[in-house]
């Protein structure tokens, strides 16, 4: 494996970050995480664990910045242009925080931050339950928090100035569960086929998230992905 098939995803989220070393088939290589208590955290705290954790996973790896093709960050909360986290519910206190510039200047290396939903939707495009060319789909993600993302004709969807995010609700004040979904998935069926016109030719199908634990860091290098083939 060369460094130049190797990137770096770190998913920050309102109980702690999580960090993998990932190659370009969305294979996580190494990971580790580090997690805090919910509450008031600086940014530049969060950030310091975040680079804290890259350190580590790539020292066991024998592996330096440089080693790296590309870094993605995903962090919860709506995010405006050059990676600024124009509000938070995980991070109540941050209001238009440079999150991306703050990141780069502690690295020394450029990053690219996304909201970690849209990191999550990616990851199941990639590697999970839409890969193999699902065009349209929408994704819930619940954990600490709640929230959403979009994909029309195989393409994310943010709306301007990211306007599509949406669902930034705390739901367990003690912490995340990772495995949140499992335990509401056959309810939202449930609800949702109370609404549902029957006419249409085909059902739309709800299904299980399937790159679990480590989406938020598989999709934060798949927009790392996306970008650099757009550029």
């Amino acid at each position: 494996m060369t460094a130049g098939q190797l990137f770096a995803g770190v998913d920050i989220g309102g109980t702690g970050v999580k960090v993998g070393v990932v190659d370009s088939e969305g294979c996580v290589v190494a990971r580790d995480q580090e997690n805090y208590r919910p509450g008031k955290h600086e940014p530049q705290d969060v950030v310091d664990v975040a680079v804290k954790v890259l350190r580590k996973v790539l020292k066991a790896l024998d592996l330096g910045l440089g080693d790296l093709e590309n870094v993605g960050v995903g962090c919860p909360g709506v995010l405006e242009a050059g990676g600024v986290i124009h509000a938070a519910a995980s991070f109540p206190s941050w209001n238009n925080v440079p999150l991306q510039q703050l990141i780069t200047d502690t690295l020394g290396i450029p990053v690219t931050v996304c909201n970690d939903a849209d990191a999550a939707i990616l990851a199941e495009q990639w590697v999970g339950t839409a890969k193999g060319g699902v065009k349209d789909f929408i994704m819930l993600t619940l954990g600490t928090g709640i929230g959403f993302g979009v994909v029309a004709n195989g393409q994310l969807v943010r709306g301007g100035t990211n306007a599509i995010e949406g669902g930034h609700m705390i739901i367990v004040l003690s912490g995340g569960i990772a495995e949140a979904g499992e335990a509401y998935i056959e309810q939202i069926r449930c609800a949702y086929a109370k609404h549902t016109w029957t006419k249409f030719p085909n059902p739309i199908r709800i299904e299980k998230a399937s790159a679990g634990y480590d989406s938020g860091i598989i999709g934060a290098v798949a927009v790392c992905l996306n970008q650099h083939k757009g550029s």
